[in-house]
């Protein structure tokens, strides 16, 4: 059961990301969000699922890029979800009305009732975690003997096992006391990010394919039309606005020759791209950012003309938004006393 139930949860930090990157919203802080429904399957026909949820019956269509997470099963479709089962559905509607899944995951029996929290680790004291979470601020995330941990590398980790400043994803319940009891806890992995984003110059473009230069070298990114594009100064781009020298973020899932099937793609202009810096927020005081990057920390200023925005994610952020955690890449140009000050803001999906 252990087993069974910690691959989940890493499916469930994977299908996270994915969510994260094109929703602007995961499994976390809640259950009746925006796009996710939770609730029982009641029918399955052909690729549509009819779940009922406690607002009502929804039909919800699957389609080859629906993202499915099931117990015990390594490559999950949606041949593997019955009637009767419990699931998480990630939403968004078709032209025509109709719900789209991106992802669909099945809760382990007995796990109904559960929610997923994420969040970074401000404090561990003994068996208990303080989380921050975007949402609800600090939560006290208890954990015990029945308690599953998966951290990467670790062979049987436990709770000493998880370290302040990480971001990590908890399975549980919240208590009337507003403390969260975790069934399990995965501390996100570097590697899931790698996996799902390419991050450099396009050097080439054939056909439906992209060629780009990235710090590991050079990465194929697959386009279909499913993918997304989001591109500053153009109203409705598409992959023909797509051109050798554009520097993109694409984020999706890669196959089995490595090369990553891109649900969305953000282009960053050039100039912007010669001033950008990427790394992990380690403090905020005030307006400024502190950065930690391959090159050392770099402190960030911030002022009014500052724009913020989450990667895929819908309407804009403000610096009340960044978190000590995140992941970002900054732009901007040298401020008066040498400083770099920030016109732009992305905030990466959360791993």
């Amino acid at each position: 059961m252990k087993k069974i139930v910690t691959k989940w949860l890493l499916g469930l930090l994977v299908a996270t990301l994915l969510l994260t990157a094109w929703g602007g919203m995961a499994w976390a802080e809640g259950t009746n969000r925006r796009g996710l429904l939770r609730g029982t399957v009641t029918a399955i026909e052909d690729a549509t699922l009819a779940v009922t949820t406690p607002q009502g019956e929804q039909s919800v269509l699957t389609d080859e890029e629906t993202v499915f997470q099931v117990p015990g099963v390594e490559t999950a479709t949606l041949a593997d979800v019955a009637m009767g089962d419990y699931v998480l559905v990630r939403v968004h509607p078709a032209e025509d009305g109709t719900l789209l899944a991106t992802a669909v995951a099945v809760v382990p029996a007995g796990q109904e009732g559960d929610v997923v929290l994420r969040g970074l680790v401000m404090a561990v004291e003994g068996t208990a975690l303080t989380v921050r979470t975007r949402q609800q601020g600090e939560i006290t995330v208890l954990t015990d003997e029945q308690t599953l941990f998966l951290v990467p590398g670790v062979e049987d980790p436990t709770v000493a096992d998880v370290q302040v400043g990480r971001i990590v994803l908890a399975l549980g319940r919240q208590e009337a006391d507003d403390s969260f009891q975790a069934a399990a806890v995965a501390v996100a992995s570097g590697m899931v990010v790698r996996r799902h984003v390419v991050y450099g110059k396009v050097t080439a473009v054939d056909g439906q394919i992209l060629t780009v230069n990235t710090s590991r070298g050079e990465q194929r990114v697959l386009t279909d039309e499913h993918t997304r594009f989001r591109m500053p100064g153009v109203e409705n781009p598409s992959l023909a606005d797509v051109t050798p020298g554009t520097w993109i973020i694409a984020v999706g899932k890669r196959n089995e020759d490595g090369d990553l099937q891109a649900r969305g793609i953000l282009a960053i202009s050039e100039r912007l791209q010669r001033r950008a810096l990427r790394g992990q927020v380690t403090a905020i005081e005030g307006d400024v950012l502190t950065i930690e990057t391959q090159r050392g920390q770099v402190q960030v200023m911030t002022d009014e003309h500052t724009r913020y925005r989450a990667l895929f994610g819908k309407g804009q952020l403000s610096l009340a938004d960044i978190e000590v955690g995140d992941k970002v890449i900054a732009f901007g140009r040298r401020a008066e006393d040498g400083g770099a000050l920030a016109v732009a803001i992305i905030v990466l999906p959360k791993r």
